[in-house]
């Protein structure tokens, strides 16, 4: 969320994965510096283009521009579950965090969400990532805005059977 003494607001919902060069942005006459990965500590990837980092690049002349800039929450929305019959598992990492999910054959498409949302917050501590079920799918959210990267290993199954969306970088807006 940009901020001034007039106005705010959010500058995208989807922010393009790349940093801010000096010049990209110009905020009341002043341009904006590059985004740094050195302006966030709490991505595990992409710090330079990350949300985080280009909100350091324009508070760091708020000074000159009278504007600041907040970092809103990282969330990424599943999909509805695929194969939702029988026994199964899947594995894959959450900002470089391992996370393994299991069901049995009469676990329900509930079931296999509630499993996964438990399994996802049991390494929140770890990843920054927490999640929720949101209607029929799983929706993750980083609090502090980091990136949230998601890597399926596929084995034994996909990450959709438990809703998650496919694997990738996902970057929060200011």
């Amino acid at each position: 969320c940009i901020r001034d003494s007039n106005n705010s607001g959010t500058i995208s919902e989807n922010q393009p994965q790349n940093p801010i060069a000096t010049g990209d942005l110009v905020v009341n006459g002043v341009p904006i510096g590059p985004s740094l990965s050195s302006f966030d500590t709490a991505s595990n990837i992409g710090k330079d283009y990350s949300a985080i980092s280009k909100a350091g690049a324009i508070n760091e002349v708020s000074d000159q521009t009278g504007v600041t800039a907040e970092v809103n929450s990282t969330f990424v929305s599943g999909v509805t579950q695929t194969n939702a019959l029988g026994a199964g598992a899947s594995a894959f990492t959450l900002n470089g965090t391992s996370v393994s999910v299991s069901w049995t054959a009469t676990d329900t498409a509930a079931d296999r969400q509630r499993l996964a949302v438990d399994a996802i917050n049991n390494k929140a501590g770890q990843s920054g990532v927490e999640a929720e079920a949101f209607g029929d799918t799983i929706r993750l959210k980083a609090e502090d805005g980091r990136n949230i990267e998601i890597d399926d290993t596929g084995t034994p199954s996909p990450i959709s059977d438990i809703g998650l969306p496919a694997a990738g970088v996902y970057t929060s807006s200011i």
